[in-house]
């Protein structure tokens, strides 16, 4: 598996290093490649309309004080994306059930393709850091492939819809 995430890494980074538009050091490019590639992996063989459906039923059930604290739990880390996706996804601080609902409900694997396209290699590396700097992480910090993986695990087991 390591060796996968490495060579996808890999892969990713040497395909978009010449299309780069941002200062990226090598270790962030890598970093920001990988979650892309597997990202990407994860979208391609989801059942979307499925995960739509549970998210936004989820949102649904939530009371309003209830929502507004997820709300803001996410929004403290999207609010630092450029302000071109956040408008083009029409991502607000002030948004409503109803508006996330909404903006949830029409993307498709094409806008979601595109919007990881789109962030940046700083921002996702920026965040990397940071969850590992909270201690999240209970890996080693020489170990990039293994912290990779496990958030990615974490990440995934998290979007999986419950088992019917």
């Amino acid at each position: 598996m390591l060796k996968v995430i490495f060579a996808l890494g890999m892969v990713g980074y040497f395909a978009t290093v010449l299309l780069a538009e941002e200062k990226v050091d090598f270790k962030d490019k890598l970093v920001a490649s990988t979650f892309k590639a597997l990202a990407k992996t994860f979208i391609a063989t989801a059942d979307i309309d499925r995960l739509k459906r549970d998210n936004i039923r989820k949102i649904d059930k939530m009371n309003e004080i209830k929502f507004r604290k997820k709300f803001k739990e996410i929004y403290i880390i999207i609010k630092d994306l450029p302000i071109s996706i956040r408008l083009e996804y029409g991502i607000r601080e002030d948004m409503t059930k109803e508006q996330v609902m909404g903006e949830i409900g029409s993307l498709n694997k094409a806008t979601i393709y595109r919007l990881i396209d789109r962030i940046p290699d700083t921002f996702i590396a920026t965040q990397f850091r940071n969850y590992m700097v909270h201690g999240k992480q209970e890996i080693q910090q020489n170990n990039l492939a293994g912290q990779i993986g496990k958030i990615w695990e974490k990440m995934t087991s998290k979007a999986k819809p419950p088992s019917s």
